[in-house]
């Protein structure tokens, strides 16, 4: 009887340490991603390889709220500087609210997540106009 219990404690520790890998590969992936993002100035092909690698991350797991939220900053960021027209920003910043949306209905507390909810759908007003917006 002492044997499974210690058997099933040594079972129970090694899920743990598993568990605990697959989170920190998952915290470096988007730490990662980050020094992407950051780098975007130098190379405006870094915010494609920012989101590609942020779409990695969450087809793993989607409800990483951290890539999430790095995500809807990195579509406003993109249609700032990357898009060409208006249709394109307007794509781009959509794209970032929904995530910053899915983020804030995964963790409504997190400040991040409305924040950038509010900037995308701030810059999708400013440039869609801000009186054809309302309508």
């Amino acid at each position: 009887k002492h044997t499974n219990k210690i058997y099933y404690l040594s079972i129970s520790f090694f899920a743990l340490i598993v568990g605990f890998n697959k989170l920190s590969a998952e915290v470096i992936e988007v730490k990662e991603a980050v020094d992407i993002y950051l780098s975007y100035y130098k190379d405006y092909q870094n915010l494609d390889r920012a989101i590609e690698k942020l779409d990695n991350i969450l087809k793993k797991n989607p409800n990483n709220i951290e890539a999430l939220i790095l995500l809807s900053h990195v579509w406003l960021t993109y249609g700032d500087v990357v898009t060409k027209d208006t249709n394109e920003k307007l794509n781009a910043y959509e794209k970032g609210r929904d995530i910053a949306k899915k983020a804030i209905e995964l963790s409504p507390k997190n400040p991040d997540g409305h924040f950038w909810y509010i900037a995308n759908i701030g810059r999708w007003g400013q440039t869609k106009g801000v009186l054809r917006s309302l309508f």
